[in-house]
Formats: structure tokens, sequence, C-alpha cells
């Protein structure tokens, strides 16, 4: 699945750029930080950018279900909280790929709940980790 089709984002902050797995609520996929993201330098980038890669990724469990009909349009949807979050490394590597997943743990009416891990390659534990919230509109995406 292709997350240009489904994600707003343009470089340098579309983050998320190849997605392996969806598997009912869980999402596996890859993300990679380029030199020239906000707050980026040409081998490190701030840990909180592995959140943004987290909240894009969500975002392709639903597209998923959008791929697979059943539902009609792409709707719009926001980060809304950050419940918690916790960084192993202050710094993430620029030009690498990540793996990241999310997994959908709750939510009703439009809101959705989901833990998100980012991880280094070769680091035995994710960099990041999180619990975010992310709230769908009513409103399709459209022009894509």
């Amino acid at each position: 699945m292709d997350p240009t089709r489904f994600l707003p984002h343009a470089p340098p902050l579309r983050l998320l750029t190849r997605v392996d797995e969806v598997a009912g609520d869980t999402v596996r996929a890859v993300g990679c930080i380029p030199p020239d993201a906000p707050g980026a330098g040409p081998r490190w980038a701030p840990a909180i950018l592995g959140l943004e890669l987290g909240a894009q990724s969500t975002a392709m469990i639903g597209a998923a279900a959008l791929a697979a009909e059943t539902v009609p349009a792409p709707r719009i949807g926001y980060l809304v909280s950050i419940r918690s979050a916790s960084f192993e490394r202050p710094s993430l590597p620029v030009g690498v790929e990540l793996a990241v997943e999310a997994r959908r743990v709750g939510g009703a009416g439009g809101l959705e709940l989901f833990e998100v891990a980012v991880t280094v390659p070769g680091d035995p534990e994710p960099a990041v980790r999180a619990v975010v919230g992310t709230m769908l509109t009513d409103r399709t995406v459209t022009g894509r």
C-alpha cells in the first residue's frame, strides 16, 4: 500500500515511506526522516519526530479498509492527543529506514487510541513508544 495515496503530508514531513503489513488493528511499516525535516540535521533528528511517524502509520489502518472497499472514501483525521510517550534515545538517525508499528487499542465515535513504537535498526527495543489519540471527521479527502 502506497502511503502517499492516503497521507496529506508532503515532503519533508511525509515520513512514512512504505507499509509492509496491515493485519486487523495492527500496521507494520517503514519510515525515514529526511535531512530537511523540521529540526533535523545531516545525521540526526529529534526523537519527537518518531511520534509523527507513528501518527502517520495509524492512518494506514483506515487506508486498508478503503483499499478493501469497506469504506467509501478516505476521511480527514487528526492527531488529537498524546497520552504517553517515552524516548529511549534523544535523537533518531536521518536517512535510515525506521520500523514502525501501530496497534489500535480502543476508540468510539470517530476517536481512536493507538499504541505506536518506532525502532532503529539494530536496537533491541523501540526508540520511541507512545499512546496517541486520533479523530476522524465526517469530511472526506478530496483532490487525491
